[in-house]
């Protein structure tokens, strides 16, 4: 209901100003890292692709030579409060102790370590131990609610998304706290209300996804009817069945079953990327599955929608 999005964001967004409020006048430690840090987040409560943009991000940066380290808390993991550490091509994951959206990045990005837990400055440290090397970059990510580090570069995704259909975390006029914003879903503003230019990305997918046949979608995401209307687009997919469950949801081997059991012999089941390693791990103990063909882990890339977007994140990302 909209008054319960409302009201539920004025308190949340109420609890970080006062936190801001604390750490801006020097009440509350802001740790300085020595490596440089940008940070990647939203107001919004998910839903604006904030893990697809710290992979294009680390995928860029590496491409250019610069050892790159992940931050995350591993949302919903065993080791969000315990804290973990995944070095350069760990396998496998398991996203059920360091949270799906760490063995998601550990499966796109393998070369790129990452630290996991609430505890930003100690997973950044104990990174460093392990590793053995300090990182040119770490990257931050859901860093725009952080106040435990400096940050060099706060990159903000913004959506079409209001207050009265999603949850949001901040107000807008934290927006100013920007050094970038980056509009990755909705209509296309040209302008933000506080007069940044707001940069466009779009979603590209891997040409092997099965294009232009009927599929069972699979979403546990915080915004499943976006994901199944973008697919429908995006891929000219047919959908044949949607199974929506809960954000970050803990699958069990029989409610995997089930929807194989729902789903007609050879038909594709399309699960995002946090899923798919999900279903992964839990099918790994069943490695000649006769189902297993039909999976297919959807995840999209970024990239810019117009040139002028390029041109400005190069400026300010790499100097160009």
């Amino acid at each position: 209901m909209s008054w319960l999005n409302l009201s539920g964001s004025f308190l949340w967004s109420s609890a970080n100003a006062a936190r801001r409020l604390l750490c801006d006048r020097g009440w509350v430690a802001s740790h300085r890292l020595p490596s440089r840090v940008i940070s990647v987040g939203n107001i919004q409560a998910g839903g604006t692709g904030k893990t697809p943009l710290v992979m294009f991000l680390a995928r860029q940066a590496v491409a250019r030579g610069i050892t790159v380290g992940v931050l995350m808390r591993g949302y919903r993991g065993e080791s969000e409060k315990k804290g973990a550490i995944l070095l350069p091509h760990a396998h496998p994951v398991d996203p059920y102790v360091y949270g799906d959206e760490a063995a998601l990045m550990a499966w796109q990005i393998p070369e790129v370590p990452i630290g996991i837990g609430a505890d930003r400055v100690k997973s950044y440290h104990e990174l460093i131990n392990q590793w053995g090397k300090t990182p040119d970059w770490v990257l931050l990510d859901d860093g725009f609610q952080s106040t435990s580090v400096q940050k060099d570069l706060e990159i903000l995704l913004v959506t079409g998304s209001s207050r009265s259909d999603r949850l949001f975390r901040d107000f807008d006029r934290c927006k100013l706290r920007a050094h970038l914003l980056l509009q990755t879903k909705g209509p296309w503003p040209q302008q933000d209300w506080s007069g940044s230019e707001v940069l466009a990305m779009k979603r590209i997918y891997d040409e092997q996804v099965p294009r232009s046949k009927s599929v069972v979608l699979v979403t546990g995401v915080g915004a499943p009817q976006e994901v199944r209307d973008s697919w429908v687009k995006d891929l000219d997919l047919s959908i044949h069945r949607h199974f929506s469950f809960s954000d970050h949801h803990r699958y069990s081997q029989e409610e995997i079953q089930a929807v194989f059991d729902a789903t007609p012999e050879g038909m594709p089941i399309a699960l995002t990327g946090k899923d798919y390693v999900k279903w992964r791990w839990q099918l790994a103990r069943l490695p000649n599955h006769p189902r297993l063909k039909d999976l297919y882990g959807i995840e999209p890339r970024l990239n810019f929608a117009l040139t002028p977007s390029e041109e400005i994140w190069n400026r300010v990302l790499w100097g160009d």
